[in-house]
């Protein structure tokens, strides 16, 4: 499947709209993350056209820093670790769950990014220390940052996808 960029927008917008929606009619959110965090990650990743069967584990086991037994919410080796929380859960300390994680992981497997999200708020942080960059957002602000997560489509050898410029872009170039 090829995507362009306007495509993955209009994606999010669809995402977005919907998880607001499961967000407001949810009648506990705190065991909203339990009930929910697959089938939102699922979504999250078709918005780019990536299924998750392809690249992702969910439940992934992992021995953390203190012995004990984690499992990383979503791991997609080399790339990204996700800790999901249920909505206004304190993401600052999921970050410090998701750090936890690379104890048990071997240096290839370490990821690119961590995405630490409660349904209404993402913060992806890199763990290039020197030149990684750190974004956080509000779910309704998705659209308008997808490209942040254009390290997606960084030498994909797993999935049968190709991003491609907005053809607006395309022509503008050319000219």
């Amino acid at each position: 499947m090829q995507l362009n960029w306007n495509e993955i927008k209009d994606r999010a917008k669809e995402f977005q709209s919907f998880w607001k929606k499961e967000i407001e009619q949810a009648n506990n959110l705190s065991s909203f993350e339990k009930s929910n965090a697959t089938t939102f990650l699922i979504d999250f990743f078709n918005v780019f056209g990536i299924d998750k069967k392809r690249v992702a584990q969910f439940e992934q086991s992992v021995k953390k820093l203190n012995n004990r037994q984690g499992w990383i919410d979503c791991f997609w080796e080399g790339k990204l670790v996700v800790e999901m929380k249920s909505p206004d859960e304190d993401l600052e300390a999921a970050t410090g769950q998701a750090f936890d994680y690379f104890h048990g992981l071997k240096n290839e497997q370490l990821p690119q990014y961590v995405m630490v999200c409660d349904f209404k708020r993402f913060i992806l942080k890199s763990t290039d220390i020197v030149n990684g960059t750190d974004y956080s957002f509000e779910l309704k602000e998705f659209y308008k940052n997808v490209k942040v997560f254009s390290f997606f489509f960084d030498k994909l050898t797993n999935v049968d996808i190709q991003i491609e410029e907005d053809p607006v872009n395309f022509k503008a170039a050319k000219k």
